[in-house]
């Protein structure tokens, strides 16, 4: 009865859904929403604005800011805004066969939405009606180690962590720490999440900045080699001059001009 409620309100016309997932220290809105109202006035997109765990009202009381207290926090907050964005696009596939789902996000939300996709597709929806805009992300959450943002880690307090847990780390050099980090985040890859064979999604298309400080072009690289398995097309990934700040200053207009492009070949797919 719900399934044909929803139908009918759809009027049989087929309904998108873009869902924003949050870059990394996006803890409000503001973007997100300014690109989800202009898609809705020129394109009749639907938007849905996810908040990641420990960011917004989510937020622990003591955590100042976005800065999460540990290196464990991040990886469950990548878990959460994985799994959450994945339930909400399932649950919106299911309310009506007309309905297409657009997952996208910056940088971390670039990178968070190609593995909801994947999960996505593993519990069975119809990649047909699915697909991915990823503005300048990366496969792994190593770059956090890696590069520009590796100053935002307090090494000692990680390496004393690391004595309390393992005696030989006490006396370990900082160069030790950061490779321990690396190897530990490197675990952690899109291409150990693939979608079940023949169910891809639609289509799946990215931007990636050449002169990015914050991912590594490396980084950029290896994500658009692993993206590929989880698109019926080509991976396709237009390279724009500039670094992160600038991709963060122009997703108005480049990020926008993404979700748009990438939506529109879903329909042509259909």
């Amino acid at each position: 009865k719900k399934d044909k409620e929803a139908s009918e309100t759809n009027n049989g016309k087929p309904k998108v859904y873009v869902l924003m997932l949050p870059a990394t220290g996006e803890m409000g809105a503001s973007v997100r929403l300014n690109m989800a109202k202009t898609l809705a006035i020129e394109h009749g997109y639907s938007s849905v604005i996810l908040t990641a765990p420990y960011y917004g009202e989510r937020k622990p009381k003591n955590q100042t800011l976005f800065f999460l207290s540990s290196v464990r926090d991040i990886l469950i907050q990548a878990q959460g805004i994985i799994e959450e964005s994945a339930a909400v696009a399932v649950f919106l596939l299911k309310q009506s066969p007309n309905n297409t789902v657009l997952f996208t996000g910056f940088s971390f939300g670039a990178a968070m939405s190609s593995i909801a996709c994947s999960f996505a597709l593993k519990a069975g929806m119809d990649g047909s009606r699915l697909g991915a805009a990823l503005y300048v992300g990366c496969a792994s959450p190593c770059v956090l180690s890696d590069g520009v943002l590796e100053d935002g880690i307090a090494w000692e307090a990680l390496r004393r962590r690391r004595g309390g847990q393992e005696p030989t780390a006490s006396n370990e050099s900082p160069k030790t720490t950061r490779k321990v980090l690396f190897d530990e985040l490197y675990k952690t890859q899109l291409e150990n999440i693939k979608p079940p064979k023949g169910n891809d999604a639609a289509i799946v298309q990215g931007n990636s900045m050449e002169h990015d400080h914050f991912i590594k072009v490396k980084y950029a690289r290896e994500f658009e080699q692993q993206v590929q398995a989880t698109s019926q097309q080509d991976y396709q990934v237009e390279w724009l001059p500039g670094g992160h700040v600038f991709a963060a200053l122009a997703r108005p207009l480049l990020h926008k001009k993404l979700i748009v492009d990438t939506c529109s070949k879903i329909r042509m797919i259909e």
